[in-house]
C-alpha cells in the first residue's frame, strides 16, 4: 500500500501546489497538464526584435546607443494592472513600457500609490499583470516563471522580520 501511497501523494501535492490559490503567486488552471502550452514552452524571442525595433524619441526618453540594446535583461511593454473590476476598478500600473539593460543600476521612482510595489511584484512572479509583456533574460514572465525564480531574489514581508531574514 504504501509503495502505491507515496507516488501518488507526490503527484497530488505536485499538483495542487501548482493549481490551489495562495496569497502570491502565479496559479495554473486545473488542466494545465492537458494543455500543449505546458509541456512545449513555447517561448517569445522579443529580445531580437527589441534590440532592431527603432529607438522612441522624446523629451523623457534617454537615447540608448546600438552597443547597450544588445545588452537588454529587463523588457516591460504596455504593462498594465488593475485591482477589482468594472467602475470600481483601481489602475495601478498604466501602460509602463521599459528596458533595462546588464551592468546598469535601476530604481524605480514615484510618490504613494504610483505602482512601484506592483510592478516588483509583477516582475517577481507575485501578482499577475491584467495586460501587457514582460522578459527577463529572455523568458517571458508568463511562461518561464520556474525559470526566472532561479535567478531572482525576492524577499516578501511574510518572510522577513527585522532579526532575521531567510530570503530566497
Amino acid at each position: 500500500m504504501l509503495i502505491i501511497d507515496i507516488p501518488l501523494l507526490y503527484f497530488l501535492s505536485w499538483y495542487l501546489e501548482r493549481v490551489a490559490p495562495r496569497d502570491n503567486g502565479k496559479r495554473l488552471s486545473p488542466w494545465f497538464l492537458f494543455t500543449k502550452k505546458y509541456w512545449t514552452k513555447e517561448r517569445k524571442n522579443v529580445l531580437r526584435q527589441t534590440a532592431s525595433a527603432p529607438e522612441a524619441s522624446g523629451p523623457n526618453i534617454e537615447q540608448v546607443d546600438a552597443r547597450m540594446r544588445e545588452s537588454v535583461s529587463v523588457i516591460v511593454r504596455n504593462l498594465t494592472k488593475r485591482f477589482g473590476s468594472g467602475s470600481g476598478a483601481k489602475v495601478a500600473v498604466d501602460g509602463l513600457s521599459l528596458n533595462m539593460y546588464r551592468n546598469q543600476i535601476y530604481c524605480l521612482l514615484g510618490h504613494n500609490g504610483a505602482g512601484k510595489t506592483t510592478t516588483i511584484s509583477i516582475l517577481t512572479g507575485l501578482i499577475d499583470p491584467t495586460t501587457g509583456y514582460c522578459s527577463i533574460e529572455g523568458s517571458d514572465l508568463s511562461v518561464d516563471m520556474s525559470i526566472i525564480r532561479k535567478s531572482l531574489g525576492v524577499c516578501t514581508p511574510k518572510k522577513c522580520s527585522l532579526r532575521k531574514c531567510h530570503c530566497s
